[in-house]
């Protein structure tokens, strides 16, 4: 399986940014991917044209899957704060469960994009005024996490 992340990195230079971004991905003991590969031609500086489009369009992937799995949860009758407490373990709770992950900032398998900054999945407005000022320290890095078979409950959609 592929799992892929648009990853936000500060560093000198891309080496070292696909470096962090790589490092990340192997040493993380919940995604234990067998190989992280980077994709070049979809990674992009700060002083990038499209730096702040592909962004935008990474962090509009991770609040989509946000915005599916709530419409799952609503979908199987959970509309309020309330309606969670009665919730059997299964599919309803792994939902909530990976939402959040999503929400709290929390890298999964189901993250689109991630923000090591920050360790978050947003950027605040303290990083947009630094991308702004010194952008070339400032990288997006295309990653694909591969495994053989999916460990992780994961809701790619």
């Amino acid at each position: 399986m592929i799992f892929p992340y648009t990853l936000l990195v500060s560093g000198n230079d891309y080496e070292t940014c696909c470096q962090q971004a790589c490092d990340f991905l192997k040493k993380n003991k919940v995604l234990d991917y067998e190989r992280v590969e980077v994709i070049k031609a979809e990674s992009c500086s700060g002083a990038d044209a499209n730096f702040c489009r592909r962004m935008n369009a990474s962090i509009k992937k991770h609040r989509e899957n946000i915005t599916f799995l709530v419409n799952e949860l609503n979908q199987m009758g959970f509309h309020s704060v309330e309606d969670l407490q009665n919730m059997e373990q299964g599919y309803p709770s792994k939902v909530l469960h990976i939402l959040g992950h999503l929400l709290d900032g929390y890298v999964c398998v189901d993250s689109r994009f991630y923000n090591l900054v920050d360790y978050s999945h947003q950027v605040p407005s303290a990083t947009i005024a630094n991308i702004k000022r010194l952008p070339k320290q400032y990288w997006l890095i295309r990653v694909n996490g591969h495994r053989a078979s999916e460990q992780e409950p994961s809701l790619q959609h």
